[in-house]
């Protein structure tokens, strides 16, 4: 069952851990996934365990999340994201990684991208600043150098 040679996390999972999977993403409890799939509470947190194992995620919402990223990549047509068998974060093509910690680095601006992140209510609050207070000073910016150069030019 499995698959553990292929790093695409949908060719990992068998049918039902997907559908289970599925469920977990829209915040389906073992019992309600169960109830609606006609399977045993037990078999649910089985497939979800595995399906746990078999992506290197830390939890059951992390497998889902990581489903649901791959399944998406896939409908827009891009690589999905390879996960390490035994890794417990997925691997990210270096041109990927370059570009966010550069901006991250220089400006302190957060991930960019659509990625999940794991900030607090705060913590989205400050992100959301940073990156309005940036986006003026970008403005104001280019506002000074288009002023100067018809300034120059008159």
């Amino acid at each position: 069952m499995a698959r553990t040679d292929s790093s695409n996390p949908s060719q990992l999972l068998t049918d039902s851990q997907k559908a289970c999977l599925r469920k977990v993403g829209q915040g389906m409890t073992s019992k309600e996934i169960a109830r609606e799939l006609e399977l045993t509470p037990s078999t649910v947190d089985t497939y979800v365990t595995h399906a746990i194992a078999q992506l290197g995620a830390s939890d059951r919402r992390d497998a889902a999340r990581r489903l649901a990223r791959c399944e998406r990549s896939e409908d827009f047509g891009s690589q999905p994201l390879a996960v390490a068998s035994g890794s417990s974060a997925a691997i990210l093509s270096s041109s990927q990684r370059g570009s966010n910690s550069t901006h991250k680095r220089l400006f302190g601006l957060p991930p960019i991208g659509g990625e999940t992140n794991e900030l607090d209510w705060s913590a989205r609050q400050i992100a959301i600043f940073k990156v309005g207070a940036f986006g003026i000073i970008v403005i104001v910016g280019l506002t000074l150098v288009i002023a100067g150069l018809l300034w120059v030019f008159e």
